[in-house]
């Protein structure tokens, strides 16, 4: 098991905390931070953004449950942040739980700046 891995969301005065997994596809995310990406309003229940690079998902697990998860759609190669339930599919993999700021995930707009949380 690897050291707890968080990554911070900002977008104007907003801050969310996610706690991730320890999968490859969440390791490469965290690698590739510090970014800054337009975040996109998706279905009723998502904001979407892109990372610079697609994540490599052969270990990581499924997504399922609801509000506060982050996951990956490899699909489309796009990181999901939900904000309401969702249905479970066999291309959505979980990369990590929103550990806080979970109520402003439904109002991210524009570009938002992610980062690792070094303590």
């Amino acid at each position: 098991m690897q050291d707890i891995r968080q990554i911070r969301i900002l977008c104007q005065e907003t801050e969310i905390i996610y706690t991730l997994n320890d999968s490859q596809a969440a390791t490469e995310l965290y690698n590739q931070l510090p970014l800054e990406v337009p975040v996109e309003n998706f279905s009723h229940n998502e904001k979407i953004f892109y990372p610079l690079e697609s994540l490599d998902t052969s270990d990581a697990p499924l997504a399922s449950g609801g509000s506060g998860i982050l996951a990956y759609y490899a699909p489309w190669q796009d990181v999901v942040l939900f904000y309401d339930d969702f249905q479970a599919n066999s291309a959505l993999f979980a990369l990590g739980t929103c550990t806080a700021g979970e109520t402003e995930i439904a109002a991210l707009h524009g570009t938002i700046r992610i980062e690792k949380v070094v303590e």
